[in-house]
């Protein structure tokens, strides 16, 4: 059984793994040979390859001066994709997390709030990650941090979850505590706040205090604990919230090794919120353990 789910995983990875370089120019663009880029370029002519998919080469492997070298022969910075996500290229960069690359994308006019329909922005994108270097690029730039996505989804709440309210990463994101992320987005607007009510809030905050992120939950003025109301709840009332953040997975194909990850471990992580849940206190027990699950329970 180890073995097939092995096995079922590294199928998966090889099926979201980024193409491999297709021609001579796109390894020079890869290694951001920009000498070898001019020489090949010298006896064939850039058309000769797709210059669109070359940009997006260099921007998910941070190639800054390739991409500086493209955009001058005219390549377009803001041209989506022709694959299955329609990304942009600055997409791409925070997708494989290349701030040098965002920056230098940005410079050439890269829209930071580039999106297709049901896709998502790079500063949603961008909020994931522990490191606020690309959001504080994308917000100087002009990125709308206001923009609101499907069940309320915004670079805030995916910030606040942790990067667990939706995969954009194909790894596996547990949530964990942004604060220096979520720190940046309320900087960019101090009256910024969460919609409360939505399922995008819901799920954020399920993540933030399954992981004590009361720094995080308190810079966006949500209480770090549910209120006394809220600890008498069913069982089934805590496995619907928690897997609110997955109701588009379910429903849909598994897109990516982060999803079919993500969500075997949250069901297995609901199973163990449960158990600290509804479990009675006893004595000694220790205020951490029994506070890990979504709902205190009052010990």
């Amino acid at each position: 059984m180890r073995l097939g789910l092995i096995l079922t995983v590294m199928t998966l990875a090889a099926a979201c793994s980024p193409p491999r370089p297709w021609s001579p120019l796109a390894e020079a663009v890869g290694r951001n040979d920009v000498a070898a880029m001019n020489a090949l370029l010298e006896t064939t002519p850039l058309s000769a390859d797709d210059p669109h998919e070359l940009m997006m080469w260099a921007a998910r492997n941070g190639a800054v001066d390739a991409i500086a070298l493209l955009a001058g022969r005219g390549v377009d910075v803001n041209e989506p994709d022709a694959g299955r996500n329609h990304w942009t290229p600055l997409q791409h960069a925070v997708h494989t997390q290349q701030p040098g690359a965002v920056r230098v994308l940005l410079e050439w006019g890269a829209d930071p709030d580039a999106t297709q329909p049901g896709s998502i922005t790079p500063l949603f994108m961008a909020a994931d990650s522990t490191d606020p270097t690309m959001v504080r690029l994308l917000l100087n730039a002009g990125a709308d941090v206001h923009f609101t996505g499907p069940g309320g989804r915004t670079a805030l709440t995916q910030a606040v979850s942790g990067g667990a309210l939706w995969d954009v990463t194909d790894r596996p994101l547990f949530g964990g505590c942004r604060t220096e992320t979520v720190r940046a987005l309320v900087a960019a607007d101090p009256a910024l706040r969460v919609p409360q009510r939505t399922k995008a809030w819901n799920a954020a905050a399920w993540w933030a205090r399954i992981h004590d992120c009361t720094e995080v939950l308190s810079l966006v003025g949500a209480w770090p604990t549910r209120t006394a109301a809220d600890k008498i709840v069913t069982t089934g009332g805590m496995v619907k919230d928690a897997i609110a953040p997955w109701q588009p997975v379910v429903k849909g194909p598994l897109h990516s090794t982060g999803d079919a990850s993500r969500l075997a471990a949250l069901l297995l992580l609901q199973i163990f919120s449960i158990f600290s849940v509804v479990a009675p206190c006893h004595p000694g027990a220790s205020p951490v353990s029994v506070q890990r699950g979504p709902f205190t329970t009052g010990c």
